[in-house]
């Protein structure tokens, strides 16, 4: 039956959300304690699974559109999902990329007196655990305060790099180090945009009203 089916993908979606969190865990974990040894971890088991888990949504989508021919909010749910499951495998990607960039930092220090880019990481964090209640729970408002919040993972990456470029200037010997440091702000700042995708997807399965690019005058 249809209800099954997509009781089945949600299933997934949300196994596939529970992993990519674990993965921003450890993201996280290798930020604030300097462990890039952790970027073995996620590479060799929990991307893996990530990857597995994308191909088999998006063919458990397909093959539900092409046999059930949802409507109305089952299609909504179903165009959302195949959505969401491109944004959820691309934050387990930068996950790892984040702690790829930990690992080649020389300067240990430098990386825990980097306050705002752990703030970062912490507000990113937050975006995905709500998207993915918003989604679970139908949650619309959830959704569109998901989407308020990039604006403060934007100005945060634009202060965490004027801070990094002033020390840069100050010390060029920590030039490569900071870069990388740059680096990690860029893909913090990526991953808020994919939870930003994830919610506004949330919002047209649950409103049916398609609110990207333009909060205040779409809702």
């Amino acid at each position: 039956m249809l209800e099954d089916k997509l009781a089945e993908i949600d299933r997934k979606i949300i196994k596939q959300s529970s992993l990519v969190k674990e993965m921003l865990s450890f993201s996280q974990k290798a930020l604030t304690e300097s462990k890039g040894e952790l970027y073995s971890d996620l590479k060799e088991e929990l991307e893996p699974e990530v990857n597995d888990l994308e191909l088999e949504i998006d063919e458990a989508c397909i093959n539900l559109l092409a046999l059930y021919n949802p409507e109305a909010s089952d299609l909504r749910r179903v165009m959302a999902i195949l959505k969401m499951n491109n944004d959820i495998e691309r934050m387990g990607d930068l996950a790892v990329s984040i702690c790829q960039r930990i690992r080649d930092i020389e300067d240990s220090h430098q990386i825990v007196t980097s306050k705002k880019l752990r703030e970062m990481a912490e507000i990113v964090s937050d975006m995905l655990n709500d998207c993915i209640d918003a989604f679970i729970y139908s949650d619309s408002e959830k959704a569109k305060e998901v989407i308020k919040t990039d604006e403060e993972v934007d100005q945060l990456r634009k202060n965490v790099i004027t801070d990094l470029v002033r020390e840069m200037f100050e010390n060029p010997n920590i030039i490569e180090n900071t870069m990388q440091l740059i680096n990690v702000a860029n893909k913090l700042e990526r991953m808020g945009d994919h939870a930003t995708n994830i919610s506004e997807d949330v919002y047209y399965m649950v409103k049916g009203k398609i609110i990207k690019h333009d909060l205040q005058n779409k809702i």
